[in-house]
């Protein structure tokens, strides 16, 4: 038992090391951050495809939480890190729509093709 728990740290810790050393520029890092996009508590809603559909953000106060939060959704769902700078850019917009505050982001995807998701951030930015 002893030597399996070695062999799988060992897995585990070269799987780490080699998902840093990647060429995606902090691609292994940013996923290995904080695992803000498995905390259902953080992210409820909907798929994000429009206002009424739109991902609320819970957890995080202030915006640079925001910010890594809906960056984290987005490296997690689409595999794209927005703060890739060599990557496509990323159009942000805020926007009020009633009493709620939605960030949209409009960015492109692996798959070349172009996504919005709106995020919720009315709770999130009191």
């Amino acid at each position: 038992m002893n030597a399996m728990l070695k062999v799988l740290f060992s897995m585990t810790i070269g799987v780490l090391f080699c998902s840093c050393a990647s060429p995606c520029n902090n691609f292994g890092l940013f996923m290995l951050s904080p695992l803000v996009a498995f905390d259902p508590d953080t992210y409820r809603g909907h798929d994000g495809s429009s206002f009424t559909h739109a991902i609320v953000l819970n957890g995080p106060k202030g915006e640079t939480e925001i910010a890594a939060a809906e960056s984290a959704y987005i490296v997690k769902k689409f595999k794209v890190n927005l703060e890739d700078k060599g990557g496509p850019p990323a159009h942000r917009k805020v926007q009020s729509e009633g009493a709620s505050v939605f960030h949209i982001i409009t960015f492109q995807g692996m798959d070349r093709k172009q996504y919005t998701l709106y995020f919720d951030v009315t709770n999130a930015s009191r």
